[in-house]
């Protein structure tokens, strides 16, 4: 019988630690404040404050769907548009990265001779599978 999924839970310190908010704030926010703090705490409520945010609202921010459907799993990290999230082994989340970017090779331009000779080893290739007998579920 299926059963429904629970309600999405609420971000508090058992899903998004303090060290994690002042990440985001730090990393994807932009917002940094200089200084020797008492913990962990202290740093994201002051973090938050230069933000103009509460601790409270940058969890919310933090523990999307995508983060708490991934915490529940057991991925040790999950990425998202916005940023990549770490988790600990109890799902939650210790720290923020910014997003993987990926890589785009530049477009090779070729000369005529480069276009054709590539035109003729793909040519070449077709050829070969063309001639190969099919060798797929034989079982004599």
């Amino acid at each position: 019988m299926h059963q429904p999924l629970p309600k999405r839970a609420i971000p508090t310190a058992n899903n998004v630690s303090f060290h994690a908010v002042t990440r985001f704030v730090q990393r994807i926010l932009g917002v940094t404040v200089e200084g020797d703090f008492v913990s962990n705490k202290v740093q994201a409520q002051h973090h938050c404050d230069a933000a103009g945010l509460t601790i409270e609202k940058v969890r919310l921010m933090i523990w999307t769907p995508a983060v708490e459907m991934a915490a529940r799993s057991g991925f040790p990290s999950v990425g998202t548009s916005m940023f990549r999230a770490t988790f600990n082994g109890d799902g939650v989340v210790v720290t923020i990265r910014e997003p993987s970017r990926k890589e785009h090779r530049k477009l090779k331009l070729m000369s005529d001779t480069e276009m054709k000779a590539r035109a003729h080893r793909k040519y070449r290739r077709v050829r070969k599978m063309q001639k190969q007998p099919n060798r797929s579920n034989h079982n004599d």
